[in-house]
Formats: structure tokens, sequence, C-alpha cells
């Protein structure tokens, strides 16, 4: 299914259950727990983030979150042209993390000379 067609089916079940709903007046999230519609509406949000994860992981073939990022894999990043940027993001890490591994390496220098 895709992500379109979830979002329709939220904007269904929305217009068509919670707007006329009785409890929908009250402040209390258990009223609309024990709804069979709103189960309904937790299973289209659990889709929603499936697809929002493979849409990720399809953006990025070379995702290499999980995995950790060596001197090695690094200089062969760079000399594929990939910047730093992307290679932290390949690895899913920041920028400072990505920096103190630099460091640690002997490859960057701290700012200012030190």
């Amino acid at each position: 299914m895709k992500r379109i067609d979830v979002i329709k089916q939220i904007n269904i079940i929305k217009d068509t259950y919670c707007e006329q709903c009785p409890f929908q007046t009250y402040e209390n999230p258990a009223d609309c727990a024990r709804c069979k519609h709103y189960a309904e509406l937790n299973r289209c949000g659990a889709m929603l983030t499936k697809i929002s994860k493979e849409r990720r992981r399809k953006k990025s073939p070379n995702n290499k979150r999980g995995q950790e990022l060596s001197k090695r894999d690094y200089t062969k990043l760079k000399k594929l042209k990939c910047t730093d940027k992307e290679i932290a993001s390949m690895y899913g890490i920041g920028m400072t993390k990505f920096m103190q591994k630099k460091y640690s390496w002997g490859i960057a220098k701290k700012k200012g000379g030190e």
C-alpha cells in the first residue's frame, strides 16, 4: 500500500467516525482507546512508519547504519569522492562523533591548530 493511500484511509476514518463521535469532546484519551476505529488509526500509523523506514532505506542503498566506521572504510570512501557529511550519514553518526573518529585516527586537526 502506498503512503498516500494510508493517509486517505486515515482521513476517511477521521471524517466518518471521529467527527461524529460522542466522546470527541472528552479530554480523556482512554475513551478513544476503547474504540475499534482508534485501533484502525493506530494500525494505519504503524503502516506509515513502516513505509517511511522503507523509503529511507531505498534512498541510501549503501546504508551502513549499525556498522562501525573504520579508518580503512573512510579512506576508501574519500577516494570515491564522498564528502564527510555523506559518509557520516551512511554510518548513521552525527558530525561531532564523526570528527572525533577522525581526530582519533590523526586525520583531522582541531580548530585553532591544537
